[in-house]
C-alpha cells in the first residue's frame, strides 16, 4: 500500500547523491526499505508549483533517465529536457516520491535476473506484485486528476492523465496528498526525514519503516490505536525509540 511521502530537492551536481540513496530505499533486490514502484513528482522549490507527476516500476532508473545518465535516450520518452532547461534557470529542484511496501514488489527485470531459477519453474513468478503496479497506476491518474480539478489545467510537464480508475476516485476530502507532495507541511503521511537523510541512517530508515505500517493504518482505528497495536507486537520496542528521540516532532528541512 502507498503510504509514505518521501521529499527532497537537489542541485544539479547532487544528481548521483538521490541516484544513491533511491538504490538504497527502493531497492527491488531485497527485502528491507520500499518496493521499487512507486508514484514520484518534480516540483519547483521556489514555488513548490507541482511540474510532474509520475510512475515508475523502477525508481532509480528512472530518475536516471530524466536526468541525463543516458544521452542516448530518446528525450519523447522521458523530461530530460524539462529537466535540464529547469536546472539552467534555478539552483534546487524538488523530489517527492511515494512508495510502497516491499510486499508489493513487481518482478521487474532486475527481480527476474536474480530469482532466474524461480522464474523458470514457475509461470506465476511473474505475476507477482501485480497489486503494486495496479496501485501506482491507479494513485497516479488521481494525483493527476486531483491537480487538474484544482489548477484546471494539468502540471506543466504532464501531457496525458492518468489512469481512468485513477481519476474517478478523486473526491473533494482526499486532496490532501497533492498538497503534501511539494510542501514542508507536517502530515502523517509525510516523512519526517528527507529521502537522502534516511538512506544514510539505518535508525531512520528503521524508524520511517515503522511509521509506513502507523500510516497504513491511521484512516482507519486512529494514529494512537495504531501506534498501540503495533508496538504490542514489535520485539524491538521502535516506538519507544522514536518518541525518546522525540522523532515526531522532528520538522523536515529540504
Amino acid at each position: 500500500m502507498l503510504r509514505t511521502i518521501i521529499s527532497d530537492a537537489y542541485k544539479w551536481d547532487e544528481r548521483d547523491q538521490i541516484v544513491a540513496a533511491l538504490d538504497t530505499l527502493c531497492n527491488p533486490n531485497d527485502t528491507y526499505g520500499w518496493a521499487s514502484a512507486g508514484i514520484y513528482c518534480y516540483w519547483n522549490y521556489e514555488t513548490k508549483e507541482i511540474l510532474y507527476v509520475g510512475l515508475a516500476v523502477d525508481l532509480t532508473e528512472r530518475f536516471k533517465q530524466h536526468n541525463d545518465y543516458y544521452p542516448s535516450i530518446d528525450p519523447r520518452g522521458c523530461k530530460v529536457e524539462q529537466v535540464k532547461k529547469y536546472f539552467n534557470e534555478n539552483e534546487k529542484l524538488g523530489f517527492s516520491i511515494v512508495v510502497q511496501s516491499p510486499l508489493s514488489q513487481p518482478s521487474i527485470r532486475k527481480v527476474r535476473e536474480q530469482f532466474s531459477e524461480l522464474f523458470e519453474e514457475n509461470e506465476l513468478a511473474s505475476e507477482t506484485g501485480q497489486s503494486g503496479i495496479d496501485e501506482i497506476q491507479r494513485l497516479e491518474g488521481f494525483l493527476i486528476e486531483s491537480f487538474l480539478q484544482i489548477n484546471k489545467v494539468l502540471p506543466s510537464w504532464n501531457k496525458i492523465g492518468g489512469s481512468v480508475r485513477g481519476r474517478r476516485s478523486v473526491k473533494p476530502s482526499n486532496k490532501t496528498v497533492l498538497r503534501i507532495l511539494a510542501s514542508h507541511e507536517a502530515h502523517y503521511l509525510a516523512a519526517k526525514s528527507t529521502l537522502r537523510e534516511i538512506a544514510a541512517s539505518a535508525k531512520l530508515e528503521r524508524y520511517e519503516n515503522y511509521l509506513h505500517a502507523v500510516r497504513m493504518f491511521v484512516p482507519f482505528i486512529g494514529a494512537q490505536r495504531a501506534f498501540d497495536l503495533l508496538d504490542a507486537k514489535d520485539p524491538v520496542g521502535t516506538y519507544g525509540h522514536i518518541m525518546s528521540d522525540n522523532y515526531l516532532q522532528k520538522l523536515l528541512t529540504l
